[in-house]
């Protein structure tokens, strides 16, 4: 086999460009890049301090027993319930749900829907204990996505985050959170400070 030396690579088919290799070889893991007027180089891909994501949990959850319903103003569960140790100070949790089969019975109510947050034995509201996301009046079944951000700082602790609904209006009326034979799903991403 035969080897062929060069320090220039020219392409003339539809103009006139030329590229000038590096001297010498790049390290592991290292891409080729060009300064703009034909100069090649090796470059190392850096990745900003923040932004990147240190941790993904999932839940999700087929409801097979019955509607989850409630007349209630107290917070009842979904069933969508995670976990997650933040592995850095100054991590923020990134919070996504997505309820299916949402609906309540009568316009005189609403279903509202919030995340609660649970570390070392003390619970809270991410949206204060009366907000939330609300799904106003439909007989029909409706899907209900949600995000948050826990801003908290938990490192090392373990949070548990729980996906939960009541009836905010009328207790004489059903409010229902979600539907049998539906899945929902909830995502907790720990993104790094």
């Amino acid at each position: 086999m035969s080897t062929i030396k060069t320090n220039k690579l020219v392409h003339t088919a539809n103009g006139a460009s030329e590229f000038t290799l590096p001297t010498a070889d790049g390290s592991n893991g290292q891409y080729l890049k060009t300064n703009g007027s034909g100069g090649l180089s090796f470059g190392t891909i850096t990745i900003p301090a923040g932004g990147k994501v240190g941790q993904l949990v999932t839940d999700i959850y087929e409801e097979t027993g019955a509607d989850r319903t409630t007349t209630s103003s107290v917070y009842l569960d979904t069933n969508l319930e995670l976990d997650i140790t933040p592995s850095a100070s100054g991590s923020k949790i990134l919070l996504i749900a997505f309820c299916n089969g949402s609906r309540v019975s009568n316009a005189g109510t609403n279903c509202v829907y919030n995340i609660q947050r649970t570390v070392g034995g003390s619970s809270d509201y991410l949206s204060g204990q009366n907000m939330g996301l609300a799904h106003t009046y439909s007989t029909n079944a409706v899907s209900l996505s949600m995000g948050m951000i826990d801003i908290q700082d938990n490192y090392g602790s373990t949070v548990n985050y729980k996906v939960r609904f009541r009836n905010y209006g009328n207790g004489a009326y059903v409010a229902t959170g979600i539907r049998l034979a539906t899945t929902s799903f909830f995502l907790a991403a720990e993104i790094l400070a």
